[in-house]
């Protein structure tokens, strides 16, 4: 994959408005491509997986645990190895886009990868 690994200092902008999917998507390994509202991909895009423990989505206080991190190459990729099964928040953020919040579960029966659409920023 041709993400890098984020540093402590890449932080997700918690002053964009923030989008939350409804559905809870099933996936094998957390990996995909981030595009912009027409499809293209999207370097530098800063995407967080968060353990779920069950409250709000949003993972803006300190009591979500941030567990991987990384952020896009040229070709919009991410992907994380060694997550556990379990369930997760994926938050994912550029400057100038809205943050996208995706709760997951990962287990061996789900897809195999993710698309992720970030709206331009309001």
């Amino acid at each position: 994959c041709q993400c890098r690994n984020a540093t402590a200092d890449d932080k997700t902008i918690w002053g964009h408005i923030a989008t939350e999917e409804e559905e809870v998507r099933t996936v094998k390994k957390v990996q995909g491509v981030v595009r912009d509202p027409v499809g293209g991909r999207l370097e530098d895009a800063l995407v967080e997986v968060f353990a779920d423990d069950g409250t709000d989505i949003t993972p803006t206080s300190s009591s979500k645990i941030r567990v991987a991190a990384c952020v896009t190459g040229e070709k919009g990729k991410f992907c994380f190895e060694g997550l556990k099964a379990g369930k997760y928040i994926l938050a994912v953020g550029r400057q100038g886009f809205n943050i996208t919040f995706i709760k997951l579960i990962l287990d061996s029966k789900g897809r195999r990868s993710l698309d992720v659409r970030l709206e331009l920023g309001t």
